[in-house]
């Protein structure tokens, strides 16, 4: 069952934390096949964007993630979450996990979830989503990820480095991050164009990002051109579509255009 809500997604996307545990129970034996097959120490649980309505109260869903934490744990892997998880309370269960932040300038910040005790990833969503062409450049993804906020040593070692986005909203009719609509290469024969478009879209900025997290202290040079222009060479000469016309301070690609150039008719 799933909970009942008006949200951008319509009815089933979250699922009901029901009497008989019907919902629990599913989740639990996906989690455990998923631990058999993979033998990672961290396992990522989800719980992003979760939703308060009538019949998933927050203490609902709180119990809900309580019990797929513990779960997790019991299977002998670190949890790892969204940053939800500490807004609804059930990261507190766990308090070795790991919360991934993605609104820095909401109540969640890296310094007071490292200050609760919490390992971190960063992948804010206004430097480290890639789908958004018009806000993490090269160059403003190029930072100290653990120098931006006062904190402790002890609280920097708990910063695990972070993760970049491709999330695929514009490739779909119900696209809801605002960019042009890239729906016309959902159907499986623009497969190819869908490749090119994706590869634009994460190349070469996600290996930027990589370099960040990659042992970044306050003595790695600036970001030049140079580098950057290295960098996505090296990328087309292993047949990586990095987008051929972003710069430092420019993308140049996005799920519906490469350089200028349209994937999709205007009118869709």
């Amino acid at each position: 069952q799933c909970c009942l809500h008006t949200g951008p997604r319509g009815s089933d996307d979250q699922i009901l934390n029901d009497a008989a545990g019907v919902g629990l129970n599913v989740v639990k034996a996906i989690f455990t096949e998923m631990s058999a097959l993979f033998p990672d120490d961290i396992m990522h649980v989800g719980f992003d964007e979760t939703t308060v309505t009538a019949n998933c109260t927050l203490n609902m869903t709180k119990s809900f993630e309580e019990e797929i934490l513990k779960h997790v744990a019991s299977l002998g892997k670190e949890p790892a979450a969204w940053e939800e998880a500490l807004s609804t309370g059930a990261a507190y269960v766990e308090p070795s996990m790991t919360l991934q932040l993605w609104t820095p300038r909401h109540e969640v910040t890296w310094t007071n979830a490292t200050n609760l005790g919490f390992n971190v990833l960063r992948s804010d969503f206004n430097i480290f989503y890639l789908d958004y062409d018009n806000r993490g450049t090269a160059e403003k993804i190029w930072f100290n990820i653990t120098a931006d906020e006062r904190a402790t040593p002890e609280q920097v070692q708990r910063v695990h480095g972070g993760e970049t986005a491709m999330w695929g909203d514009a490739y779909t009719h119900m696209g809801r991050r605002g960019s042009p609509s890239a729906a016309c290469m959902f159907p499986g024969s623009r497969d190819a164009d869908f490749g090119v478009s994706a590869e634009g879209c994460i190349w070469p900025r996600a290996a930027i990002a990589a370099g960040t997290w990659w042992g970044f202290n306050t003595q790695t040079k600036d970001l030049d051109t140079a580098t950057f222009n290295a960098t996505h060479g090296r990328l087309v000469s292993r047949g990586i579509a990095s987008c051929p016309c972003s710069t430092l301070t420019t993308n140049g690609c996005n799920q519906a255009q490469r350089c200028g150039k349209d994937y999709c008719p205007t009118e869709i």
